[in-house]
């Protein structure tokens, strides 16, 4: 069962979010109380969810467009699916979009090895790719 978070699941996200960084290795500091106080705006926002499995979450928001601001687009945040009930969070998020009057629904996939897996299940729900974004430190 998928449900949506609330105050109270805060800490669960946050330790998903450590298993997360580590498993992928990720060149990240997490600072714990930003992304607590980022999460609780997130979770009270109505134009934001966090959905939650057993053991995983998943959270997104919607917004207009930049380029046409009469359309909405709900845009994946962040995805953590330990449980293997990745499916699940995203049929829940596509509900939860169709609620915000969303006409796009915008999934991210992390380069990891499943990224082929990923990208595969995002096609056959509809799913095309967009773009591709690069990140690296910015030089000082």
């Amino acid at each position: 069962m998928v449900r949506e978070a609330t105050q109270e699941d805060i800490d669960q996200v946050l330790e998903y979010s450590t298993k997360f960084l580590q498993a992928f290795k990720c060149p990240v500091n997490l600072d714990k109380h930003a992304t607590r106080v980022w999460l609780e705006r997130l979770i009270a926002s109505p134009n934001g969810v966090v959905l939650m499995t057993e053991r995983g979450a998943f959270g997104a928001i919607a917004q207009p467009k930049y380029y046409d601001p009469k359309e909405t687009a709900a845009i994946e945040l962040f995805m953590y699916a330990e449980d293997g009930r990745g499916l699940e969070q995203i049929k829940a998020f596509e509900g939860w979009a169709r609620k915000q009057g969303a006409s796009t629904t915008v999934l991210a996939n992390f380069p990891t090895k499943r990224a082929q897996t990923l990208e595969a299940l995002y096609r056959r729900r509809g799913y095309r790719l967009m773009e591709t974004a690069y990140a690296r430190p910015t030089a000082g």
